[in-house]
């Protein structure tokens, strides 16, 4: 059994002892959702520490890597194949996702990842990936041993499952979207900020560092014309000092964990395309619901029980449905939870780690 685990992720910070915000986003690997898997590993594997440093310096018995959705073409992980290969370590890698669209096309991936890949697949008994067709995606580059676990996240909820008070919609309501890569320009993903801005809702950011630098007041009236004219347009937020003075008041960003669940606690109700804005909400006792706008985010959905809908049950012509998405999380029951957590410590006994909530 490993009694010394050491967890390669991004864990949460205690204080803001990186003032800049894009050294800060970098310490958080460009998404401060990527706290929650890493937490859930170091705070629930039996004897869990984070490992900051060359893996060639850990004195952990084993090396677990808190993974995201890295099957995808751009992300390049030859770096974490080498520290793995020279570290000797037993090595796992849990909840890594391929990056699709809706369509389930088999991404290209990127080949230090593939060699990350083999690496841990020889070392391990089986990778956890984030559901089926990211498993599928593993056999297609050759790796056969995965098990579609989802992410560890949610099992920050305990053995009992996400708590929730389903009563009635109340006015704090908190909206998430997401402007990765391509998705810069698409029209579900700006409806959900121009919707924030439009009824002066609450938005939650994660990787958007430009929005952060205003909200924050860094660099509000001192940034690149061409991402202060991007950001403006997306939030359709009219004049710039309009979309300054509701940044400044309306965006929520989050880098300690306990802080984001605290703020989570206190509102009534998330909805938009983050996974882990959802996921985090539910682990606060807060309803939400997920827009499932890719395969990663709908394969999550489905092992994991999150509420969801797919994009084309959003109209945005019109204001967003609160009321109706409400039902959509009253509808659920979170009956796949037990099978979901089952399944992960079915994963961690095989492998050889005890979980501290059994």
């Amino acid at each position: 059994m490993f009694v010394r685990p050491r967890v390669v992720g991004v864990p949460s910070l205690l204080g803001n002892e990186i003032s800049d915000n894009t050294a800060l986003l970098k310490r958080l690997g460009g998404n401060s959702g990527n706290m929650l898997f890493t937490e859930a590993l170091v705070r629930l594997l039996i004897g869990g520490k984070w490992q900051p440093n060359s893996l060639n310096d850990t004195d952990g018995d084993c090396v677990v890597v808190a993974a995201a959705n890295w099957l995808n073409p751009g992300d390049d992980f030859r770096w974490l194949a080498d520290e793995i290969e020279k570290s000797k370590l037993p090595a796992f890698i849990v909840g890594i996702g391929a990056q699709s669209s809706l369509r389930k096309e088999i991404p290209r991936i990127e080949p230090g990842t593939v060699r990350l890949l083999k690496v841990v697949a020889e070392r391990s008994g089986a990778i956890s990936t984030r559901g089926p067709f990211s498993s599928e995606v593993l056999e297609h580059y050759g790796i056969k041993n995965s098990v579609p676990t989802g992410c560890p996240s949610l099992l920050l909820c305990g053995p009992r499952g996400p708590e929730i008070d389903k009563g009635v919609l109340g006015p704090q309501i908190v909206l998430h979207g997401t402007r990765h890569g391509n998705l810069a320009g698409s029209e579900i993903q700006s409806y959900f900020y121009r919707q924030a801005f439009a009824l002066k809702m609450d938005i939650l950011l994660q990787s958007e560092l430009v929005d952060l630098e205003i909200a924050t007041g860094i660099a509000p009236y001192d940034i690149e014309p061409a991402d202060a004219h991007m950001v403006n347009r997306t939030y359709a937020a009219g004049p710039y000092p309009n979309l300054v003075r509701f940044l400044r008041t309306k965006a929520a960003f989050f880098y300690n964990l306990e802080k984001w669940i605290s703020y989570a606690r206190k509102k009534d109700f998330f909805v938009g395309t983050r996974i882990h804005a959802t996921v985090l909400s539910l682990v606060a006792g807060t309803p939400a619901v997920l827009v499932a706008h890719d395969s990663r985010t709908e394969e999550l959905a489905e092992v994991m029980g999150l509420p969801y809908v797919k994009p084309e049950q959003i109209d945005t012509r019109v204001p967003l449905d609160f009321e109706g998405l409400f039902e959509v999380f009253k509808d659920s029951d979170f009956g796949k939870y037990r099978a979901y957590r089952t399944k992960f410590l079915e994963f961690f006994r095989e492998n050889g780690f005890t979980w501290s909530d059994e």
